[in-house]
Formats: C-alpha cells, structure tokens, sequence
C-alpha cells in the first residue's frame, strides 16, 4: 500500500528528517508494511494494526444467512479508495440488478456529484449513506466488503 516507498520518502527528507521524526510513531497496516518501517530503524516506535481494523469487534457469528446482497464499500476518499472502480465493476456486471452497493463516505454530496457525472444520475444499486458509529453492524448487515483502494496508510 506503500507508494512510493517509505525509503524513498525517508531518503528525500534526509537527516533533517531524523530530527523531526525522532519521536515519532508508527503504524504498519500489513505485516509488510511494518517491516518495511523496522528496516528503517524504527523497530521500538513501530505497531502493527493490520487494515486499521479490530476483528474482536465483529460478531461472525451472526448473519450467517444473509438475507440481503449489500456489498459495503468506504469511499470518503472516492477515487483514492477505489470506489469508481467498484461502481463500474458493479455496473457491467448482469448482477447490479441483484445487489446493493452501500457507499459510506463523508463526503455524499461530492459521491453523487461523480457518480452523476460519469453516469447521468446515481445508478439505481448504489446507496450513500454517511458514517456510522457501530461499524459492526455496517459489515454484518452485508454479505462482502469491498476495498479497492489505489493506496492506503503512508502511501
């Protein structure tokens, strides 16, 4: 999710870099991305939160038969997390009929304003709805959860 590197961000702030970041922290969201931040000498300053989400707060259990096609998708960040690329997936798809694509994002008036752009209106299976605190109940109430994103975290 890294781009460009973290080297190569490290390199250009060069040692003026060292003084500014000396007490600062890290977090990598992939076992990847945090070795890549120990590489760099920051082995006692960095943590790993894989995908910035604690699975403990997620009730497997239930919902185990959806009776509902919502795909949930986060989209604050429309083109950098993808959500052109879910939207138009969906949309030649024979399924987009069939399902509902949930577009969290805080941002819902700049979301229909592309999405009606590129399609002339809001296609019928996208729904935007802004944030919600209990993001459990946001992933239990759909069956998959998309995250295209063109780049995360530190990239």
């Amino acid at each position: 999710h890294m781009v460009p590197s973290i080297e190569l961000k490290y390199k250009i702030i060069g040692y003026s870099g060292d003084i500014i970041l000396r007490n600062s922290y890290y977090i990598g969201v992939s076992p990847a991305v945090k070795k890549e931040l120990e590489k760099l000498h920051f082995n006692n300053r960095t943590f790993l939160l894989t995908n910035g989400i604690d699975i403990k707060r997620l009730n497997f259990e239930e919902n185990k038969t959806h009776k509902n096609n919502n795909i949930l998708i986060f989209a604050s960040a429309y083109y950098r997390k993808g959500t052109d690329l879910a939207v138009e997936a969906i949309n030649s798809c024979r399924l987009r009929d069939k399902v509902q694509l949930i577009l969290v994002t805080h941002n819902p008036v700049e979301a229909q304003s592309i999405l009606e752009k590129h399609y002339g209106l809001v296609p019928k299976f996208v729904k935007i709805v802004p944030p919600y605190k209990n993001i459990a109940l946001l992933y239990q109430n759909s069956f998959v959860f998309l995250s295209p994103s063109r780049s995360e975290a530190f990239g």
